[in-house]
């Protein structure tokens, strides 16, 4: 028999909800901050290095590949911590 679950919790007024949709705006605007300066800071902290990867620079592969997966990582801790679901109704 399956269960009655209902994933989006209620919150109690519309000023509670803006107040949510809020801080889910500030920490997703701070993780693209975050990815940002890890991205020029890849860049900036190994523009003089030989090492190469697959015949790429290793500031491309840390900046490029590196960013991509640590933004992966980012959106799942934001979507794990912070977000939630409710209902706008």
């Amino acid at each position: 028999m399956a269960k009655n679950h209902n994933p989006a919790p209620e919150l109690k007024g519309t000023a509670e909800k803006f107040a949510q949709m809020d801080r889910e705006a500030a920490v997703t605007a701070g993780a693209a901050l975050l990815i940002a300066v890890f991205f020029w800071l890849a860049i900036y902290l190994f523009k003089d290095s030989t090492v190469t990867f697959l015949s790429l620079p290793l500031w491309f592969m840390l900046s490029c590949v590196g960013g991509y997966f640590f933004s992966i990582a980012c959106v799942y801790v934001l979507i794990k911590r912070f977000m939630r679901n409710f209902n706008l109704d």
